[in-house]
């Protein structure tokens, strides 16, 4: 077995090896992603993937501590460590006027398409093993595998992260001075921009126009599914999307295809659905409120908090919640 499965039977860390005291110490248990004990295989994989994108992020930005998660007795707790910088005071403030005054967290903005598309044909790669036709050491290689496979998905996920923060905040501070609204005004106003979260991406408004008339069927959800897969665009979608957690963050999740209700009811919703428009009419009143001078600015920053929002939505949905479904 590998290293991750095997590290899987060792236990997570104890409340000493962490620092921690009964659980304090700067340290707080996160019950908003993790409600309830993880199993250990994936307690082990989480601290590890979201540690070391947490850290190597904070190190591209020249900061002095990082966000680390570790479980004990199989709680998720989080909290701030020391990161070692050889960054001076005067550096690393220079080095934030730069990301500022350039926007550089868009620089991610710009690869996330690739780096979203290479998640996409691995998890597929994976999912196409047939595990019916292995043997019990090629079972115990594929396992490992997907192990790391989701390992590599959590990076993925957390990649962007800092910058999707950092855009929205930067849209909060700057349209705030120019408008005087209130960060609950904004935030309202990104209500929408992300097709994901909406049934409008491409691939499930094209699968629920393939199946319109399937779709307006009231059979069971279980047999509509079987039909779907006759319907080329319609058995993509459904192909892409079944293997998905819906629910949490650990082997015990159930997949989109256990759910198949589920993923009817995404399709029909996809049948009125549209394409996500840039912007709305309270964009454009808001926009009225700036000042001149800086309304090609306040395009330019509420264009990156709507790319924000949808790469918040895309980055789960592409990978780690397909390689956990897989490893489930």
């Amino acid at each position: 077995m590998s290293d991750l499965t095997s590290t899987a039977t060792t236990g997570p860390a104890s409340i000493e090896a962490i620092g921690l005291e009964r659980g304090l110490a700067g340290w707080f248990l996160d019950r908003s992603h993790f409600p309830r004990p993880m199993t250990t295989l994936i307690s082990v994989i989480q601290s590890q993937a979201f540690t070391a994108q947490s850290k190597a992020s904070a190190s591209e930005h020249g900061l002095r501590s990082y966000v680390g998660l570790e479980f004990v007795g199989r709680w998720a707790y989080m909290g701030s460590r020391p990161l070692q910088s050889t960054v001076s005071d005067a550096g690393l403030e220079a080095r934030v006027g730069t990301l500022l005054a350039t926007r550089g967290w868009e620089r991610a903005f710009e690869i996330w398409p690739q780096v979203r598309d290479h998640a996409i044909a691995a998890n597929r790669a994976l999912q196409e093993v047939d595990i019916r036709a292995l043997d019990d050491e090629q079972l115990d290689r594929h396992v490992d595998e997907l192990a790391r496979q989701h390992l590599v998905m959590i990076g993925v996920h957390h990649l962007p992260t800092r910058p999707v923060l950092l855009a929205v905040a930067w849209y909060l501070l700057r349209v705030g001075e120019w408008t005087g609204a209130s960060h609950e005004e904004l935030m309202a106003l990104l209500a929408g921009a992300s097709s994901a979260s909406l049934s409008a991406t491409p691939a499930c408004r094209a699968a629920a126009a393939a199946a319109a008339e399937l779709l307006g069927s009231d059979r069971p959800a279980r047999e509509l599914l079987v039909e779907l897969a006759g319907i080329p665009a319609a058995g993509a979608f459904v192909n892409d999307v079944r293997c998905r957690v819906v629910d949490g963050f650990d082997l015990d999740s159930p997949r989109a295809e256990e759910l198949p209700q589920l993923i009817i009811d995404r399709l029909r919703a996809g049948l009125a659905a549209r394409p996500v428009e840039a912007t709305g009419s309270g964009l454009v009143a808001l926009r009225e409120r700036v000042p001149a001078p800086h309304r090609a600015e306040f395009d330019a920053v509420v264009a990156g908090a709507q790319r924000a929002a949808a790469i918040r939505d895309e980055r789960g949905l592409s990978a780690d919640a397909w390689s956990l479904g897989l490893l489930r």
